[in-house]
């Protein structure tokens, strides 16, 4: 378990790091991904092929992001039961467009829409 200011530290870091990354080459399923639906989108694939390319693209298309790279060395520990301090500390920003990277390192990750608010501020 972590707390709210370790989770807030990492989020912050990671938002300037992902604002200054290269987009790298475009790719062809960009423009067919609805950022706007409200809807879950996951991006499955093997390793090394572009899914964090792909995001940081999808990124580059919508306004107020929120990325978060769970393989983060400060997010080491981080449990099903910190997802309701990383909706805290996001849901101090704007309204937002999620993009969670390496979630799978998260135990019992699916269940993440239990324990947030995100969908009550809709």
């Amino acid at each position: 378990m972590l707390l709210k200011t370790q989770i807030s530290e990492a989020f912050e870091r990671q938002q300037t790091q992902f604002q200054n990354k290269s987009l790298g080459q475009e790719r062809s399923i960009l423009n067919s991904i609805n950022t706007t639906s409200g809807e879950i989108i996951i991006v499955t694939g093997a390793r090394r092929v572009g899914k964090s390319t792909l995001l940081k693209q999808l990124a580059g298309k919508a306004e107020n992001i929120a990325f978060v790279n769970f393989e983060d060395p400060l997010l080491f520990g981080f449990e099903l039961s910190d997802f309701g301090k990383l909706d805290e500390v996001m849901g101090e920003q704007a309204e937002l467009l999620y993009l969670f990277d390496e979630v799978q390192v998260i135990k019992q990750w699916g269940n993440f829409q239990e324990t947030c608010t995100i969908d009550k501020k809709k």
